[in-house]
């Protein structure tokens, strides 16, 4: 944190530039990958998609298996979501693996970015945030007084206005049970 000419203190033209180049590339990236799926957050959860280390190089060896004796695994054919309801299609489990493993580097490499990115804006927010939040206590209080401050800082003071009177109608809706 605050290298010459990083996130922190780089002019924000440049940021501005930067975070366009990003975002252009993520969209190209998206473009380029047509298909991609999204499932709910519950969705997710639940997959049954999650490999441990290792587990699918493992598995491979049991499609080996089905291929030498297809008679084994034919009560399976309906169930590998594969064009032919009656066979078990293990070259169809292997090309969805192999897609797999090619999105999967580039699925942890966004991750790990999307952590960067969130932790920062995170660092730069609470480096501005909870000083914000007391000069806006200070002014709230100056514009019961001073009108032209109050005309300044009018949205603010609508903005919370408007979160104060949501949270008395949340409270009134569901009160709290009196110990």
């Amino acid at each position: 944190m605050g290298k010459k000419n990083d996130v922190f203190t780089m002019p924000l033209d440049a940021l501005d530039k930067h975070v366009a180049a990003l975002l252009a590339a993520v969209e190209s990236a998206q473009a380029n990958l047509e298909g991609l799926v999204a499932l709910t957050s519950e969705q997710r959860r639940q997959s049954q998609g999650k490999f441990r280390d290792g587990e699918a190089d493992a598995l491979l060896a049991v499609l080996d298996a089905a291929d030498q004796k297809p008679q084994l695994f034919q009560s399976l054919a309906d169930k590998d979501f594969g064009v032919d309801p009656d066979s078990f299609e293990t070259n169809v489990l292997r090309d969805r693996l192999q897609r797999a493993s090619k999105l999967a580097p580039i699925a942890e490499r966004l991750e790990v970015l999307t952590g960067l990115l969130n932790d920062t804006v995170l660092t730069l927010s609470s480096q501005t945030k909870p000083v914000m939040q007391q000069a806006y206590g200070i002014a709230k209080s100056v514009a019961k007084t001073d009108p032209k401050l109050r005309t300044t800082v009018a949205k603010t003071l609508d903005y919370y206005a408007r979160i104060a009177r949501k949270s008395a109608e949340t409270r009134k809706k569901n009160p709290q049970p009196q110990p």
